[in-house]
């Protein structure tokens, strides 16, 4: 089909032009997930209308911002704030875009193709109040250069049953350990599961998002370093709504640039991806 798409585009198709429903080509293939075709039109048309809207007002790409004034319950913003409100908030940003099973990730970090499978498979089958995370051992999310956070999960038959919040992890020749919220020090182990915030959550969860934003704004609405967290409106899922969170294992391995010196790992890690067949050499 790719190739098809190419030469209808070397010899002067216009990939803006809308049928009666208003669909354009990027967007017929962005809902097939023809993914090869939407790189030949980009790459011919890096240009594209990305505005264009169907009748249904949907886009091909859509996208949403984080504001500081997008509050529930809260006339205006404590005077000098200038931090996000977290990732929760960031998730309640998107509330209008997403009326489907939906994934969540970190921008910045690399989860590895499995990862997107394992969730992709889930999502496509995911039960009308199903949560999902796919989960990486710690051993495969440290940094070598230093210290990191992570989320520690809790797990039982395949159910997540918390997330917990573990500062300054740091692995020594001895052990692995770390700092929970208390500020104990606690010894970890290698094969411990960790959130990396890859998580599955059905549309339906808006409404409890709005709840659990309304409390958390009532509580810290006049902070200017407090923010909502996504392990923590999972936490409250799982504990106040006996909602179900899949985790999702996963033969991938997380990477990401923690500290400058982590870079060198991190090109020598996307390139053996690339030789190992994961991904084509130009992207």
């Amino acid at each position: 089909m790719d190739n098809i798409v190419e030469e209808f585009l070397k010899l002067g198709a216009n990939p803006n032009i809308q049928n009666n429903k208003g669909v354009t080509p990027l967007m017929l293939f962005c809902a097939n997930n023809n993914v090869n075709a939407v790189k030949v039109i980009l790459r011919y048309h890096p240009d594209i209308d990305l505005a264009l809207k169907d009748r249904w007002e949907r886009q091909a790409i859509d996208y949403c911002f984080q504001e500081l004034e997008d509050t529930i319950g809260l006339p205006n913003r404590p005077e000098g704030r200038t931090r996000p409100w977290g990732t929760a908030h960031a998730l309640w940003a998107a509330r209008e875009q997403l009326q489907t099973p939906f994934a969540v990730i970190n921008a910045d970090d690399f989860y590895g193709q499995d990862a997107y499978l394992q969730m992709a498979r889930h999502l496509t089958n995911q039960q009308a109040t199903e949560l999902s995370l796919v989960a990486y051992p710690l051993q495969n999310t440290l940094s070598p250069h230093g210290s990191v956070n992570r989320g520690l999960c809790s797990c039982k038959d395949g159910r997540l049953q918390s997330v917990e919040e573990y500062s300054s992890i740091v692995q020594t020749d001895a052990a692995i350990a770390g700092l929970n919220r208390q500020g104990q020090v606690k010894t970890l182990t290698a094969c411990d599961s960790v959130s990396m915030n890859f998580w599955g959550f059905p549309a339906t969860v808006f409404p409890l998002l709005q709840d659990y934003m309304v409390d958390f704004f009532k509580q810290h609405g006049h902070s200017l370093e407090a923010e909502c967290y996504l392990p923590d409106f999972v936490n409250h899922l799982l504990q106040k709504h006996a909602h179900q969170c899949q985790v999702l294992p996963t033969s991938s391995h997380w990477f990401g640039v923690t500290y400058p010196e982590d870079k060198g790992r991190v090109q020598r890690e996307l390139q053996a991806c690339i030789q190992g067949g994961d991904y084509p050499k130009k992207l």
